[in-house]
């Protein structure tokens, strides 16, 4: 069986839809946690395909959370072995922190579902199955910049960084696409703190925003991470 590592650093913050999609395509799934398994200790070469989520830390904050420095070795490694990456929210920060890019608290943040605009490099990716008209779930504080030798491949109205690659190997995406019905009420519970102090968006109009918008973009998001998985992963350059 193929091998997938997923970074995860919490459990409300898992694969989501993505689940289903890896295990049909014959992945074997093995999630490690910073701050319960030793990040450093991982073989950054070793599995077919490297998964980092999501989490409410920063990617600027290693001397808080030592791990993260870790992570970020990792992915320097995984960036020398040329090997697929997939990365999400925060772990697309420590991706672009990694390859030299700004990192940096982006203001209020921005949390409430809304759609993507594709660049011109990014229509031609496997987002393309994001339409403009998709739902997407945003929830972040912090801004990546786009690492040099990368492109820009999507934006939204409140950020112009949401998404870059690099060749055919290396996806990151400060979007949540990987949402279900199943993680609403956890996602909510976990986040009621941050919601509560913000006031907007409110936890009714998120929990709405589940109901209407997730049978919408569960078979474009699985569409399009199975279409780029596979050129991920079985493309020779």
């Amino acid at each position: 069986m193929k091998q997938a590592l997923v970074v995860r650093h919490l459990p409300l913050g898992g694969l989501g839809s993505y689940a289903p999609v890896l295990e049909t395509l014959g992945y074997n799934i093995t999630i490690v946690e910073p701050g319960v398994h030793d990040i450093a200790a991982l073989d950054a070469a070793a599995p077919d395909l490297l998964v980092m989520l999501g989490g409410p830390l920063s990617a600027y904050q290693a001397e808080l959370f030592p791990f993260l420095a870790d992570e970020c070795r990792l992915i320097e490694r995984r960036l020398a072995a040329g090997k697929a990456m997939f990365a999400v929210c925060l772990g697309a920060q420590l991706v672009a922190a990694t390859m030299g890019a700004p990192v940096t608290p982006g203001g209020r943040p921005e949390i409430g579902w809304g759609t993507v605009r594709l660049t011109e490099p990014g229509k031609v990716t496997a987002l393309r199955h994001l339409a403009a008209d998709t739902p997407v779930l945003h929830w972040h504080s912090d801004w990546f910049g786009i690492p040099a030798g990368t492109e820009r491949l999507a934006e939204s109205d409140f950020c112009p960084f949401q998404a870059f690659g690099q060749g055919k190997r290396l996806l990151a995406l400060q979007f949540h696409a990987e949402v279900t019905a199943q993680v609403a009420e956890p996602w909510l519970i976990g986040h009621a703190g941050q919601l509560l102090a913000l006031g907007e968006p409110s936890i009714g109009d998120l929990r709405d925003g589940f109901r209407t918008h997730v049978p919408i973009l569960v078979p474009r998001a699985q569409a399009f991470f199975a279409e780029w998985l596979r050129d991920a992963v079985s493309d020779p350059g």
